[in-house]
Order: C-alpha cells, then sequence, then structure tokens
C-alpha cells in the first residue's frame, strides 16, 4: 500500500513538473511570438555619408546596431541580456590593402621557397633514378587526374539528372494546375501585404538637393511635387538653385512581429489555390518515385 502512494504522489509531481515545464516554453514561444522587434534606420549625408541601423527585440534584451561612415570605417555591436557581445570595427581600405599585399608577399616567399627545396632533392637523385621517379609522378597525376574527372562528370550528371526531374516535375505540375490566375492574385496580395507590414510606420524625410543645371533642378523638384503629397506631412524635399548640393536626413522606425508574419505566411499557404497547388505537386511527386 506505501509502495502504490509512493508511486501515486512520485506520479504526480512528475506530472506537475512538466506541466510547468510545458507551460514555461510555451510562453517563451509566446513572448517570441507576439515580441515586436523594432528597428531604425538613420541616413545622414553632410558632407559625408553617415548610415544606422538598430534592431531591438524582447525590450532591449536583444540589441543589435550597425554604423557606417563614407570613408569605410564601420562598427557592429550586438548586447544580450543587456551585455555587450562582440564589437567589430574593420580597418580602413589603406590597411586591409597593407595587409593583403603582406600575406601576397609571404605566400610567394613560401612558394619559392619550396621551389627551391624541391629542385635541391631533385639534383640529389642519381639521372635513373629521378627518371622512374618522375615517370611514376606522372603516371599517378594522370590515374588521379581520370578520377577526379570522372568523379565529377559523375555527380555533374547526377546533379543535372535531378534538376531536370525536379524541372520536369514543375513544368508538369503547372501543367496540370487549373488556378493560375488566382494563385497570383493570391500571392499578389500575399506579397503587397507583407511588404506593407514590414515597411516603417514613422517616417521623416528632410533633404536639400541642387543639381548642375538649375532647369534641372526644377524639373526634378516638379515631379516630387506630385508625389510627396501621397507621402504625408514628415516628408520635406527642398531644391537649391544656387548650388550643387546633395544634403539631409532620412529616419525611420518600424516594427513587426513573428506571429503575425507567421499567420500571414499559414493564411496564405491555406489559401485554396496555394493548397490545390501542393496538393497537384505532391501527387505528381508520388507518381514519379
Amino acid at each position: 500500500m506505501k509502495l502504490l502512494l509512493i508511486l501515486w504522489w512520485f506520479i504526480k509531481i512528475t506530472g506537475i513538473l512538466l506541466g510547468i515545464l510545458l507551460g514555461l516554453v510555451l510562453l517563451i514561444l509566446l513572448i517570441i511570438l507576439i515580441s515586436p522587434i523594432q528597428y531604425k534606420v538613420n541616413l545622414k549625408k553632410e558632407g559625408s555619408f553617415f548610415a544606422q541601423v538598430q534592431v531591438i527585440w524582447l525590450y532591449k534584451l536583444i540589441y543589435y546596431r550597425y554604423r557606417w561612415k563614407q570613408n569605410g570605417k564601420q562598427q557592429i555591436d550586438l548586447y544580450l541580456l543587456g551585455r555587450k557581445r562582440s564589437k567589430k570595427q574593420p580597418l580602413d581600405s589603406g590597411e586591409i590593402k597593407k595587409r593583403e599585399e603582406k600575406i601576397e608577399q609571404e605566400i610567394k616567399e613560401g612558394e619559392s621557397k619550396k621551389q627551391e627545396r624541391t629542385e635541391l632533392e631533385q639534383e640529389k637523385l642519381e639521372p635513373e633514378w629521378r627518371e622512374s621517379a618522375e615517370e611514376v609522378e606522372s603516371k599517378t597525376k594522370e590515374v588521379e587526374s581520370k578520377s577526379k574527372r570522372e568523379i565529377k562528370e559523375e555527380r555533374r550528371g547526377q546533379g543535372n539528372s535531378k534538376e531536370k526531374n525536379q524541372n520536369d516535375l514543375i513544368k508538369e505540375t503547372l501543367k496540370k494546375y487549373p488556378y493560375k490566375v488566382d494563385l497570383i492574385k493570391e500571392t499578389y496580395n500575399f506579397m503587397k501585404k507583407l511588404i506593407i507590414y514590414i515597411l516603417p510606420n514613422d517616417y521623416q524625410i528632410y533633404w536639400e538637393f541642387g543639381l548642375e543645371d538649375p532647369s534641372e533642378t526644377g524639373y526634378v523638384l516638379g515631379i516630387i511635387s506630385m508625389i510627396t503629397p501621397f507621402l504625408g506631412d514628415d516628408v520635406h524635399i527642398k531644391g537649391n538653385f544656387q548650388e550643387e548640393i546633395m544634403e539631409g536626413r532620412i529616419q525611420a522606425t518600424g516594427k513587426i512581429q513573428i506571429g503575425v508574419i507567421l499567420k500571414k505566411i499559414v493564411v496564405f499557404i491555406w489559401s485554396l489555390p496555394v493548397r490545390k497547388l501542393i496538393k497537384i505537386y505532391l501527387k505528381q511527386r508520388k507518381e514519379g518515385e
């Protein structure tokens, strides 16, 4: 009786612990799905060009920042749980070029020394042994080159055969698919909604430009003035007819949720045209096997 009671309590405690663990996993998954990924883009042109991209997720538990300047310098920062995990500042173009030249010089010196050692070793060999060694080496290389060539041709043939079969399967599927127009419409609507969702919901543009010919500046400004009413009140573009200039700044912020994107993908896949296409494709693939 006591043994059954102990077994019962063991099963009960194990069930509670598994329930708590499952609840924590579901909670973490829910947080990941609904927690917004915020991004900020900052572009600035005042003499030199500057760009910065920031990504914030899980309420700054994960933070990524990328900076780039026109002089070739860039900086990458990654913060996990508020602590910096990586920092990368590549060298400027001059230093990179020096390093590449140094590495190239070292490679050339190594090849030169290797060639000298090979020549010395060959001089020590007797003529008949040298001829024999060269003959064996040439035959070995010939066999190896043939083997490699045969293997490459075989692999290429297999790859081409698989690719051809896959292409034939796709062509056959599309040939038998009766809802091509509906599929195009569904795909277009899906891509449109997805792009609109990902695009920044808040942006500011302050830009001043002037071309070499003032008349061209006026022409471009006229085209822009026709578009700006559709872009909102946060777009300010000014033409400069006195000098050639291109300066300003662009700021944009937005946020996306993984759960929303997954939902849109599932809705798209579950739509009738896509379901029919997948069904026909799987049927054709099964028949091909």
